[in-house]
Protein backbone atom coordinates (compact mmCIF):
# COMPACT_ATOMS: atom_id res chain seq x y z
CA UNK A 1 0.00 0.00 0.00
CA UNK A 2 3.04 2.08 1.12
CA UNK A 3 4.43 1.79 -2.43
CA UNK A 4 1.33 2.32 -4.40
CA UNK A 5 0.56 5.59 -2.21
CA UNK A 6 4.35 6.77 -3.33
CA UNK A 7 3.56 6.03 -6.88
CA UNK A 8 0.34 7.58 -7.06
CA UNK A 9 2.07 11.01 -5.45
CA UNK A 10 4.60 10.96 -8.09
CA UNK A 11 2.48 10.54 -10.56
CA UNK A 12 0.37 13.02 -9.37
CA UNK A 13 3.58 15.23 -9.09
CA UNK A 14 4.69 14.37 -12.30
CA UNK A 15 1.43 15.49 -14.23
CA UNK A 16 1.68 18.83 -12.46
CA UNK A 17 5.00 19.42 -13.64
CA UNK A 18 4.19 18.37 -16.87
CA UNK A 19 1.21 20.62 -17.36
CA UNK A 20 3.58 24.05 -15.74
CA UNK A 21 6.43 23.08 -18.56
CA UNK A 22 3.51 22.83 -21.07
CA UNK A 23 1.84 26.40 -20.28
CA UNK A 24 5.25 27.63 -19.92
CA UNK A 25 5.55 27.26 -23.52
CA UNK A 26 2.21 27.85 -24.87
CA UNK A 27 2.84 31.88 -22.61
CA UNK A 28 6.09 31.45 -24.95
CA UNK A 29 4.43 31.13 -28.12
CA UNK A 30 2.04 33.69 -27.46
CA UNK A 31 4.37 35.91 -26.40
CA UNK A 32 6.20 35.30 -29.58
CA UNK A 33 3.67 36.35 -31.98
CA UNK A 34 4.23 40.01 -31.73
CA UNK A 35 7.71 40.71 -32.94
CA UNK A 36 9.27 43.94 -32.73
CA UNK A 37 11.60 45.25 -35.57
CA UNK A 38 14.28 48.49 -35.02
CA UNK A 39 15.23 50.32 -38.37
CA UNK A 40 18.24 52.43 -37.42
CA UNK A 41 20.83 54.28 -38.78
CA UNK A 42 22.77 57.19 -39.30
CA UNK A 43 21.03 60.61 -41.23
CA UNK A 44 19.46 59.75 -44.91
CA UNK A 45 20.04 56.20 -44.30
CA UNK A 46 16.56 54.70 -46.08
CA UNK A 47 14.47 53.93 -42.55
CA UNK A 48 11.35 55.96 -44.01
CA UNK A 49 11.53 54.05 -47.88
CA UNK A 50 12.50 50.96 -46.38
CA UNK A 51 9.81 50.62 -43.73
CA UNK A 52 6.92 51.29 -46.32
CA UNK A 53 8.41 48.71 -47.98
CA UNK A 54 9.03 46.37 -45.35
CA UNK A 55 5.04 47.29 -43.80
CA UNK A 56 3.84 46.05 -47.71
CA UNK A 57 5.92 42.32 -47.69
CA UNK A 58 4.84 41.60 -44.17
CA UNK A 59 1.39 42.14 -44.37
CA UNK A 60 1.22 39.99 -48.13
CA UNK A 61 3.35 37.03 -45.65
CA UNK A 62 -0.15 37.58 -43.78
CA UNK A 63 1.41 39.37 -40.66
CA UNK A 64 -0.53 42.13 -39.10
CA UNK A 65 2.28 45.22 -38.88
CA UNK A 66 2.40 48.30 -36.59
CA UNK A 67 4.65 50.88 -36.80
CA UNK A 68 5.81 53.08 -34.07
CA UNK A 69 6.98 56.86 -35.15
CA UNK A 70 10.49 58.22 -34.80
CA UNK A 71 10.07 59.87 -31.75
CA UNK A 72 12.52 62.59 -31.83
CA UNK A 73 11.50 63.85 -34.85
CA UNK A 74 7.52 63.44 -33.45
CA UNK A 75 9.27 66.24 -30.42
CA UNK A 76 11.25 68.22 -32.42
CA UNK A 77 8.62 68.98 -35.36
CA UNK A 78 6.21 70.05 -32.28
CA UNK A 79 8.37 72.33 -30.93
CA UNK A 80 10.73 70.15 -28.51
CA UNK A 81 14.14 71.19 -29.61
CA UNK A 82 16.72 68.84 -28.99
CA UNK A 83 19.46 71.03 -26.63
CA UNK A 84 22.09 69.33 -28.67
CA UNK A 85 25.10 66.89 -27.71
CA UNK A 86 27.67 69.64 -26.34
CA UNK A 87 24.25 71.01 -25.10
CA UNK A 88 23.97 72.03 -21.27
CA UNK A 89 24.16 68.59 -19.30
CA UNK A 90 21.21 69.11 -17.52
CA UNK A 91 19.30 69.97 -20.36
CA UNK A 92 20.28 66.70 -22.17
CA UNK A 93 19.61 64.70 -19.40
CA UNK A 94 16.50 65.85 -18.78
CA UNK A 95 14.68 65.77 -22.85
CA UNK A 96 16.83 62.25 -23.40
CA UNK A 97 15.00 60.62 -20.10
CA UNK A 98 11.62 62.13 -21.51
CA UNK A 99 12.19 60.98 -24.83
CA UNK A 100 13.68 57.36 -23.63
CA UNK A 101 10.52 56.99 -21.55
CA UNK A 102 8.06 58.39 -24.32
CA UNK A 103 10.00 55.68 -26.52
CA UNK A 104 9.14 52.89 -24.13
CA UNK A 105 5.78 53.74 -24.10
CA UNK A 106 4.92 53.79 -27.28
CA UNK A 107 6.36 50.30 -27.63
CA UNK A 108 4.32 49.43 -25.13
CA UNK A 109 0.92 50.74 -26.79
CA UNK A 110 1.98 49.27 -29.74
CA UNK A 111 2.73 45.81 -28.92
CA UNK A 112 -0.73 45.66 -26.92
CA UNK A 113 -2.67 46.73 -29.73
CA UNK A 114 -0.56 44.11 -32.47
CA UNK A 115 -1.84 41.68 -29.00
CA UNK A 116 -4.90 42.40 -29.56
CA UNK A 117 -4.61 42.40 -33.30
CA UNK A 118 -3.03 39.04 -33.16
CA UNK A 119 -6.30 37.19 -31.18
CA UNK A 120 -8.35 38.86 -33.64
CA UNK A 121 -7.34 37.37 -36.65
CA UNK A 122 -4.53 34.96 -36.03
CA UNK A 123 -1.84 36.30 -37.86
CA UNK A 124 0.78 36.68 -36.18
CA UNK A 125 2.06 40.54 -35.34
CA UNK A 126 4.96 42.99 -36.35
CA UNK A 127 5.80 46.14 -34.32
CA UNK A 128 8.17 48.12 -36.81
CA UNK A 129 9.78 50.85 -34.79
CA UNK A 130 11.47 53.82 -36.82
CA UNK A 131 14.32 53.92 -34.32
CA UNK A 132 14.56 52.57 -30.76
CA UNK A 133 15.47 53.32 -27.56
CA UNK A 134 19.21 52.33 -27.54
CA UNK A 135 19.60 54.86 -30.30
CA UNK A 136 19.56 57.75 -27.47
CA UNK A 137 23.33 56.49 -26.66
CA UNK A 138 24.44 57.67 -29.97
CA UNK A 139 23.26 61.42 -29.10
CA UNK A 140 25.02 61.62 -25.27
CA UNK A 141 27.92 61.77 -23.87
CA UNK A 142 28.79 58.21 -22.03
CA UNK A 143 28.49 59.42 -18.37
CA UNK A 144 24.87 61.50 -19.36
CA UNK A 145 23.93 58.06 -21.08
CA UNK A 146 24.38 56.27 -18.18
CA UNK A 147 22.77 58.51 -16.01
CA UNK A 148 19.90 58.02 -18.06
CA UNK A 149 19.59 54.61 -17.76
CA UNK A 150 19.91 55.06 -13.88
CA UNK A 151 16.99 57.53 -13.71
CA UNK A 152 15.21 54.94 -15.79
CA UNK A 153 16.10 52.02 -13.59
CA UNK A 154 17.21 49.79 -16.49
CA UNK A 155 20.41 49.24 -18.35
CA UNK A 156 21.51 49.36 -22.16
CA UNK A 157 21.73 45.42 -21.93
CA UNK A 158 17.80 45.15 -20.84
CA UNK A 159 16.61 47.46 -23.72
CA UNK A 160 18.57 45.77 -26.51
CA UNK A 161 16.66 42.85 -24.95
CA UNK A 162 13.30 44.55 -25.88
CA UNK A 163 13.66 44.12 -29.92
CA UNK A 164 13.84 40.70 -31.88
CA UNK A 165 15.66 41.91 -35.27
CA UNK A 166 17.46 45.29 -35.72
CA UNK A 167 18.86 46.74 -39.05
CA UNK A 168 20.74 49.76 -39.15
CA UNK A 169 20.78 51.22 -42.53
CA UNK A 170 23.99 53.26 -42.99
CA UNK A 171 23.98 56.82 -44.23
CA UNK A 172 24.04 57.59 -48.02
CA UNK A 173 26.69 60.31 -46.64
CA UNK A 174 29.05 56.74 -46.56
CA UNK A 175 28.93 55.47 -50.07
CA UNK A 176 26.51 57.09 -51.49
CA UNK A 177 27.27 61.20 -51.38
CA UNK A 178 25.86 62.13 -54.16
CA UNK A 179 22.04 61.43 -52.86
CA UNK A 180 22.81 62.58 -49.02
CA UNK A 181 20.80 65.60 -48.35
CA UNK A 182 18.74 67.50 -45.71
CA UNK A 183 15.53 68.68 -48.13
CA UNK A 184 13.41 65.84 -47.47
CA UNK A 185 13.70 66.14 -43.13
CA UNK A 186 13.36 69.36 -41.43
CA UNK A 187 14.68 68.17 -38.34
CA UNK A 188 17.71 66.88 -40.04
CA UNK A 189 20.65 69.61 -40.12
CA UNK A 190 23.95 67.43 -40.22
CA UNK A 191 26.36 68.27 -42.61
CA UNK A 192 27.62 64.74 -44.49
CA UNK A 193 30.71 64.22 -42.15
CA UNK A 194 28.19 64.90 -38.85
CA UNK A 195 26.11 62.23 -40.65
CA UNK A 196 28.90 59.34 -41.23
CA UNK A 197 29.83 60.14 -37.14
CA UNK A 198 26.25 59.98 -36.13
CA UNK A 199 26.02 56.55 -38.00
CA UNK A 200 29.22 55.27 -36.28
CA UNK A 201 27.55 56.30 -33.13
CA UNK A 202 24.14 54.53 -33.51
CA UNK A 203 25.82 51.44 -34.53
CA UNK A 204 27.85 51.12 -32.08
CA UNK A 205 24.55 52.07 -29.91
CA UNK A 206 23.34 48.15 -31.03
CA UNK A 207 26.62 46.09 -31.76
CA UNK A 208 25.75 43.61 -29.26
CA UNK A 209 22.38 42.75 -30.48
CA UNK A 210 22.56 39.36 -31.60
CA UNK A 211 20.34 39.84 -34.80
CA UNK A 212 22.13 42.91 -36.10
CA UNK A 213 21.74 43.51 -39.63
CA UNK A 214 23.85 46.33 -41.54
CA UNK A 215 23.08 47.57 -44.93
CA UNK A 216 25.99 49.57 -46.22
CA UNK A 217 25.35 51.72 -49.74
CA UNK A 218 27.84 49.38 -51.98
CA UNK A 219 29.40 50.14 -55.04
CA UNK A 220 26.66 48.89 -58.09
CA UNK A 221 24.21 48.58 -55.89
CA UNK A 222 20.99 50.70 -56.18
CA UNK A 223 19.14 52.37 -53.43
CA UNK A 224 16.25 50.01 -54.49
CA UNK A 225 18.63 46.86 -53.75
CA UNK A 226 19.21 48.41 -50.42
CA UNK A 227 15.59 48.42 -49.46
CA UNK A 228 15.27 44.93 -50.76
CA UNK A 229 17.50 43.86 -48.82
CA UNK A 230 16.31 45.26 -45.69
CA UNK A 231 13.46 43.50 -46.43
CA UNK A 232 14.18 40.23 -47.39
CA UNK A 233 16.30 40.17 -44.28
CA UNK A 234 13.61 40.96 -41.64
CA UNK A 235 10.86 38.92 -43.44
CA UNK A 236 13.50 35.76 -43.17
CA UNK A 237 14.09 36.86 -39.77
CA UNK A 238 10.28 36.84 -38.36
CA UNK A 239 9.31 33.98 -40.52
CA UNK A 240 12.67 31.98 -38.77
CA UNK A 241 11.07 33.52 -35.07
CA UNK A 242 7.59 32.59 -36.02
CA UNK A 243 8.62 28.57 -37.04
CA UNK A 244 10.79 28.66 -33.86
CA UNK A 245 8.45 30.01 -31.22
Amino acid sequence: MAAMFVASVAMTLLRAATKQKMARRSKSRKEKTVITVVLTGGPCGGKSTSLAHLSDALTKERYNVLTVPEVPTLLMSHGAHFPGIDGDPDQLLAYETRLVQLQLQLEATFTALAAVNTASNGWPSVVICDRGACDVAAYMPPQLWAATLHRLSTTHAALLKRYDIVCHLVTAADGAEAFYGVENNATRTETAAEACAADRRTRESWRDHPTLGVFPNRTGQSFADKVNDVTSYVVEQCQRITRTS
